[in-house]
């Protein structure tokens, strides 16, 4: 049978994992910013961030997740990476 502190180092491995991905997700915000400027678009998508997150919701049900946290997750990171594009925005003035 498995413990407690075996199931924890588990999910310590995967956080962490998560946590490198959300690093890496928003490593590219810089570069958003730069090619949405070049192309004269509005940094925030709505429409683009409403079918992400359609698709997301498609691809959770698959994997028995609900539409619930992934319509919490991925706001937040939407968010994030606007934020930073912003930031890299006003760097460029």
């Amino acid at each position: 049978m498995v413990t407690l502190q075996q199931l924890r180092k588990k999910i310590e491995r995967i956080d962490t994992k998560i946590i490198f991905l959300v690093a890496e997700r928003q490593k590219l915000a810089p570069q958003f910013c730069l090619v949405k400027a070049k192309m004269n678009l509005s940094l925030h998508q709505k429409g683009r961030e409403k079918e992400l997150l359609r698709k997301y919701c498609e691809i959770a049900q698959g994997k028995k997740i609900s539409n619930g946290l992934i319509e919490k997750i991925f706001p937040i990171l939407f968010q994030a990476s606007l934020k930073e594009q912003r930031r890299c925005l006003k760097k460029k003035d």
